[in-house]
């Protein structure tokens, strides 16, 4: 009774219905209709539909089993349908005031307003299944991440592997957890992490490792940045036209410019 919110792997069905460009279950069915259920698609269960939410949000997570045993899952498939940011929502709602949103605000909110949290998380349509993996989170390079080294970026702009100057900030605490302010920092970074949601030239996920004090920092990371491109020889035209090619997308829509000012979406476990 107390672990009653599963983390679900694929189902297979999931292929045919985007074979046959159907949209399938939202999340708000997922979870609280539970049109999943009983079908042995449980990897786990939880007791915190709201850390689950941003495991979600994440695509990773160690899950700490009552044994005292850690596993490790990370993102496997998605429903197809389309990200939608609560923040966003809770902000144009005015349930939490500009300038103090972080998910450690959200989560409070939703604590406080709990016959809030079904039209909220479900306002999100999209939903993650998972996959156990032997240590992680495992990136697009098949290596575990490296905290505050790791990021992810849009792959059809940027080649896996590519090398960053990445020049941002951090959110600073004092013992007591209390915000006390942004450390600037200029950092060598990797594009090696996975993102779904990461489309465009102006977006990055950074990964911000593991542990408490990591959470309460991604919590509160949203700063903006430069991010400088580290290139051999080969021009970034010519890159960018392979990567197109690649990808199957025409290469009238490549972006000349070599440096971005991303906000930073943060990816921690």
């Amino acid at each position: 009774e107390k672990f009653k919110y599963p983390i679900y792997k694929v189902p297979p069905e999931l292929q045919s219905y985007r074979d046959e460009n159907k949209p399938y279950y939202t999340r708000e069915e997922i979870d609280f209709d539970g049109v999943l259920a009983n079908r042995d698609l449980e990897l786990a269960w939880t007791n915190d539909p709201i850390k689950l939410f941003f495991m979600h949000i994440q695509g990773s997570g160690k899950l700490k089993l009552p044994d005292g045993k850690v596993i490790d899952v990370q993102y496997a498939d998605n429903n197809g349908r389309t990200y939608k940011a609560i923040a966003r929502k809770l902000l144009e709602e005015k349930a939490i005031k500009s300038g103090k949103i972080s998910r450690q605000a959200i989560t409070e909110y939703l604590k406080e307003n709990p016959q809030r949290l079904r039209s909220v998380l479900s306002f999100n349509e999209r939903y993650i299944f998972f996959q156990q993996v032997p240590a992680g989170p495992i990136g697009c390079l098949g290596v575990q991440l490296t905290p505050k080294r790791s990021v992810a970026l849009d792959q059809v702009l940027y080649p896996p592997g590519a090398i960053f100057l990445l020049k941002s900030a951090e959110a600073n605490f004092n013992p007591q957890g209390d915000f006390t302010g942004w450390h600037f920092f200029n950092r060598f970074v990797l594009n090696q992490d996975t993102g779904v949601a990461i489309k465009g030239k102006n977006k990055i996920d950074y990964f911000m490792g593991f542990g408490e004090f990591a959470e309460l920092q991604a919590g509160h990371q949203y700063h903006q940045g430069n991010l400088l491109l580290l290139l051999p020889k080969k021009s970034i035209k010519e890159i960018r036209k392979e990567l197109y090619k690649k990808n199957e997308v025409s290469s009238k829509k490549i972006a000349p410019e070599t440096k971005t000012t991303p906000n930073l979406d943060v990816n921690h476990i």
